[in-house]
This record gives structure tokens, sequence and C-alpha cells, in this order.
């Protein structure tokens, strides 16, 4: 997508300036040096063009455009890894570097050119492709940008500058500290301790005595795989044969517990986690070991958007033992 969005920026600047034959080399360049992935590019465009299972935590394309605008401007001003005193503190700071950025524009249209198509381009294309979290990382490219716009309006306006920066730079430097010791994370699947979590499974149960279930939708089965090595398979909740698997795992008595790895919130069209769940509650005792806290301003955020009754935590082990 920065490829796309650039080469398409570029194009732009030139046709601008009626620098037609500069265009038409570039172009014919890039193609002649990706004409090996063509065939690729195109799959991925077609892919593109109906993509149709992003998930949305608002339920519309129209009223999630602005969740994913938001939560781009946090992760680039405040960090995704902020305790919610600094996140709502940070709401100030992040008002003030708008208004210095756009101040910049203003006084670098030649950079302004540049920066706003290709971050145009590049939010269409990310925005259809990826849900609200994943915007920030794969919009990184114009991250450059933004500051030479805010460093610009800074500059043009020094008070409000040196606070700024200042602001930016303690947040920058909560940001760290938070990630290193796993704590403020937005995404709270980046901090679920999947090592530990396969090493209480391994250290409770054996291969022969247990099986394994993990949340395909909105969990890390990837990780899991590391984690527990080849001699502990699991199954995915999004793969056809995990259902007969469990049905038939149930009907083993040496099969004395059952694991179940899941997201709180089930984000499946088939409702999938909530399914196994029930299934595997109707036959087994279960103990629910918790991982990765929601703090009080997601769960108040989470009851103003309209949930009801809103999870504690972010993921669950359901360990399912024979009565």
């Amino acid at each position: 997508m920065p490829g796309l969005a650039l080469l398409a920026t570029a194009n732009l600047a030139l046709l601008r300036r009626r620098r037609f034959r500069d265009a038409l080399g570039i172009d014919a360049l890039v193609a002649l040096a990706y004409l090996p992935w063509m065939g690729n590019l195109a799959a991925s465009l077609g892919s593109w063009g109906t993509r149709t299972g992003t998930y949305m935590v608002t339920g519309a394309v129209l009223t999630e455009v602005p969740v994913k605008l938001a939560f781009w401007a946090v992760s680039f001003v405040v960090g995704e890894a902020v305790p919610d005193a600094v996140l709502v503190s940070g709401g100030v700071v992040l008002l003030l570097a708008g208004a210095l950025a756009l101040s910049g524009a203003r006084r670098d249209r030649a950079l302004l050119w540049i920066a706003a198509p290709a971050t145009a381009i590049g939010f269409i294309g990310v925005a259809r492709w990826v849900s609200y979290p994943f915007i920030p990382a794969r919009m990184l490219f114009v991250f450059p940008f933004l500051l030479l716009l805010f460093v610009t309006g800074a500059m043009a306006h020094r008070r409000a500058g040196a606070l700024a920066v200042t602001a930016m730079l303690a947040l920058s430097v909560s940001g760290v500290w938070c990630y290193f010791h796993k704590t403020g994370f937005r995404n709270k699947e980046y901090a679920v301790p999947i090592q530990q979590i396969a090493a209480h499974i391994r250290q409770s149960s054996t291969a022969a005595d247990s099986a394994i279930l993990v949340d395909s939708a909105n969990s890390d089965p990837t990780a899991m795989e590391y984690a527990l090595g080849p001699s502990r398979p699991f199954f995915q909740t999004g793969d056809p044969a995990a259902a007969p698997a469990v049905t038939r795992l149930l009907a083993e008595p040496q099969i004395r517990t059952i694991w179940f790895l899941r997201s709180t919130h089930d984000i499946t069209v088939a409702k999938l986690d909530e399914r196994y769940e029930r299934q595997l509650r109707a036959a087994m005792a279960v103990t629910v070991h918790p991982y990765e806290a929601f703090t009080p301003l997601e769960i108040r955020l989470m009851r103003a958007m309209g949930m009801r009754d809103p999870p504690a935590w972010s993921h669950e082990l359901l360990e399912f033992r024979r009565r």
C-alpha cells in the first residue's frame, strides 16, 4: 500500500507541473521492475476489491471511519500503550499537535501536496482491508510527513510548539515504559501472555489426557503453536473439522481436560466461541483463567457504546474438566 500511494502521489505531483514525460518514465520503470510480481499484485487488488469480512466495532462502514481516524491519530500522537490518565490528558496534546500540523500545512504547501494525496490514497486502501487497531501500523509511511508539518507549525508558534513537543516526548517515554512492562495496551491481544498460558497447559495436563481449542478469529493460534510445540497440537474454532472433533473428544473418557483459549468478545458471524463454550459447559465443569484486564475507562466506553455487561478481561483460558 505505501508503494502504490507514493507512486500515485509522485504522478499527481508531476502531472500538476505538466511533467508528463517524467511521470511516464517513472511509471514505465516501476512497471518493468515489478513485472515478475504483476500477477500477485493483480490478485491482491482483486482480494481488496471483494473484501467483506473486516471487523467493525460500530457495525457500519461509514460510522467506522471516525473510529479508525481517531485511533490512528491517538496512536501517532499519544501511543497505543498508555494508562487511562495519560490517554485522557493526551487528548489535549492531540488537539494541539493537530492544530500545529495544520499551521505547518498552510506554511509548506509543497509538502502538503505530497502528504495529503499519499495519506488519502493510503487510508482508502488500508481502511477497507483492516479493522481500526491495525490502521496506524499500515499508515506508518505518512508519519514523517506529519512530523515535518508539525515541526513547521511548532517553529511558527514557539510557545505552543515547545509545549507540544515536550508533551509528545513525555507521552512517548510513557508509551515506551508501558510497552516494555506490558501494561496499558489498547490492543489487548498484543500483551496476552501466550508463553505463560502454554506453560500452564503443559504443566496441568498431558497430550494423552487433554485437548486444546483456540479461538482463531480474535486470538493468536500461530503464537500458541510456537509456544506449545509440536507435541501439543490443537484445534482452531474456524476450522470445519473442529466441531466434529470436539464432539468426539467429549465422548472419549480418557480425555479428562479440554482447554479453550478465547477472546471474551466473539466477533465471528456464527458466534463460534459462544457455541463451543455452551457445548463444553454442558458436559464438563469449568475453571476460568482470565488475562489482560480492561481498564475502567475502557469499560465505561464499552457501556457508552451500548454494551450492557462489558467483560472485565480481554481473554480467557477456559479449563473444562470432567465432573
